[in-house]
């Protein structure tokens, strides 16, 4: 009973470590997305201020 329990033991701590894993690259690919769509926005209103010049 020992050996199942410390084998799923060992599954269960595979899984955490996939799972946060996961989280850091989720929070890892948001925080680029952010960085993206601040870049898109900025250029955005650039292009909208040279656009009224003319």
């Amino acid at each position: 009973m020992s050996t199942r329990f410390s084998e799923e033991s060992a599954v269960g701590d595979a899984w955490q470590e996939k799972y946060e894993q996961l989280q850091n690259e989720l929070a890892l690919a948001k925080y680029e997305a952010q960085k993206w769509k601040e870049k898109y926005m900025v250029e955005k209103r650039r292009r909208q201020k040279s656009a009224r010049i003319y």
